[in-house]
């Protein structure tokens, strides 16, 4: 608060004001992305053997992705006042998704037919299944995960 009243007495309120918003903005934004982070963990039922690995390079990411978002939302914030609705319907409806799935205590073993599985399968080429600790598999990891029987069925659905 001493840099905010600093401001304030050598440059003028509209400087202070600044100031503490972004403070208060940069406060904000890690619990927006453990929230981000956590809603992730919940939608795909992630074991918690994988969430500090997985944690670890989400905020990584967040950090990167963090300015690109903030370029996309300022823009788009800058097209109306309605934009914000349509921001606070897309959080409510992902806390009111994350209540309804809170009491889903089976794990799923293969992301094949979800939703967001599917969708980014149409961008890059993926595999439904949680391999160690490994993000990206190289074709021969692939290859020695598709010839096991427990995997006999992703065959068609990978190829």
């Amino acid at each position: 608060m001493g840099s905010a009243l600093y401001l304030y007495i050598h440059y003028g309120g509209e400087r202070a004001s600044l100031f503490i918003t972004d403070y208060v903005l940069e406060k904000v934004l890690p619990v927006d992305n453990l929230f981000a982070i956590i809603a992730l963990f919940s939608w795909f039922a992630i074991p918690n053997n994988y969430r500090h690995h997985l944690f670890y390079w989400g905020v990584i990411g967040a950090i990167i992705f963090r300015a690109i978002f903030v370029v996309i939302g300022t823009t788009l914030l800058s097209l109306g006042p309605w934009m914000e609705l349509i921001f606070s319907v897309v959080v409510a409806l992902t806390g009111f998704m994350m209540l309804k799935n809170q009491d889903y205590d089976e794990k799923i073993k293969d992301y094949s037919e979800h939703f967001a599985y599917r969708l980014a399968k149409r961008i890059f080429p993926s595999y439904s299944k949680i391999v160690g600790r490994h993000f990206l598999l190289t074709q021969t990891q692939l290859n020695v995960e598709l010839a096991k029987p427990e995997n006999s069925d992703l065959i068609n659905k990978n190829a």
